[in-house]
C-alpha cells in the first residue's frame, strides 16, 4: 500500500510540472459528414479554444463492424485532404475540406477521418528552459464519422432482429441493419406480453449505439423474464436519431421467450 501511494505520488508531481497539458482546446463541426455525388466535398469546421497554437495532421480509416459488432479499422487512400497539415493559432478557426476520389457505391460506405495534435516544435532557448523539460504533453486526438453515400437523403432505416436468448440479465438479442445506410440507436424499449397482450415485465434506457448497413450488434435487455413460459410477444421500441417517433418492431414468441422466426411483425 505504502509503494503504491509513492508511485501516485511521483505521478502527481510529474504532472503537476508539466509544460503543457490540455493548452490547446480543439472544438470540431459539424459532428459527422456525409459525400453524395451531388456533394463530393465537405467541410470540417475547427476552432482553437485554448491558450497554445495546435498543429494537426490529417487522416481517414474505413471503418467496419465484425460478425459480434465490433468496430474495425482500416488505413485509406480514398480522400483528398485540403490543407492535410494544419496549424490552427490561439483563438483562431479554420476550415479543412474534404474530398472522395473513388467510385461512389451502391451501399453506404463509412469511415472516420481523424485529427491528430502533433508535438509543440520548441526552439533551442525553450528547450533548455528547465521549465519545459521534464512533463508531459497530452495530445488531443478526435475523429469526425463520415459517410460515402448513394443518395442524397437516406431511406427509412430497417433495423431487424436475427436472434433472441435468455441472458443473466435479461434478454440478448442481435439487432441487424438491413438497410442501406447506417443508423444511430439512442434508446431502446422493450415491453413483454402473454396470452391477450398480458403486460409481463417492461423496461426502457438509453443505448446510444451506431449500426452499419448490413451488419449487426449484440444487445443486452434488463427484463424480468420469470414470466418467460407465459410469453407470446416482445414490442421493441427503438428510439433512432434520424427518425422523430420510434420505430417499433413486434416479435412474436415461443413459450420461453423464444423467437419464433416465421411470424415475427418487422
Amino acid at each position: 500500500m505504502q509503494l503504491y501511494k509513492h508511485i501516485l505520488l511521483v505521478f502527481l508531481i510529474l504532472f503537476s510540472a508539466s509544460s503543457a497539458w490540455g493548452e490547446a482546446k480543439l472544438s470540431i463541426w459539424p459532428v459527422s459528414v456525409r459525400l453524395t455525388p451531388e456533394q463530393k466535398m465537405g467541410e470540417i469546421h475547427l476552432a482553437n479554444k485554448g491558450e497554445s497554437d495546435a498543429n494537426v495532421q490529417i487522416s481517414a480509416k474505413t471503418w467496419d463492424m465484425d460478425e459480434n459488432g465490433k468496430f474495425i479499422e482500416t488505413d485509406t487512400g480514398d480522400f483528398v485532404f485540403y490543407p492535410r497539415l494544419l496549424k490552427i493559432s490561439a483563438g483562431e478557426e479554420k476550415t479543412l475540406r474534404v474530398g472522395y476520389n473513388g467510385d461512389f457505391p451502391l451501399l453506404e460506405k463509412p469511415y472516420r477521418v481523424y485529427i491528430q495534435e502533433l508535438p509543440a516544435i520548441k526552439d533551442k532557448a525553450e528547450a533548455q528552459d528547465k521549465k519545459v523539460s521534464v512533463g508531459f504533453n497530452l495530445l488531443l486526438k478526435l475523429s469526425v464519422p463520415l459517410f460515402v453515400s448513394p443518395l442524397t437523403s437516406p431511406p427509412a432505416p430497417e433495423p431487424a432482429v436475427e436472434t433472441l436468448e435468455k441472458s443473466d440479465t435479461g434478454l440478448r438479442l442481435s439487432l441487424k441493419n438491413k438497410g442501406t445506410h447506417n443508423f444511430m440507436l439512442l434508446k431502446i424499449g422493450a415491453k413483454l406480453l402473454g396470452k391477450d397482450k398480458k403486460l409481463l415485465a417492461e423496461t426502457e434506457e438509453k443505448r446510444v449505439q451506431r449500426v452499419l448497413p448490413h451488419r449487426q450488434v449484440f444487445l443486452d435487455i434488463p427484463l424480468k423474464t420469470e414470466n418467460c413460459p407465459e410469453s407470446r410477444e416482445l414490442i421493441l421500441d427503438l428510439y433512432l436519431d434520424s427518425q422523430r417517433d420510434p420505430l417499433s418492431l413486434t416479435l412474436n414468441l415461443q413459450s420461453g421467450c423464444v423467437l419464433n422466426k416465421g411470424k415475427s411483425d418487422q
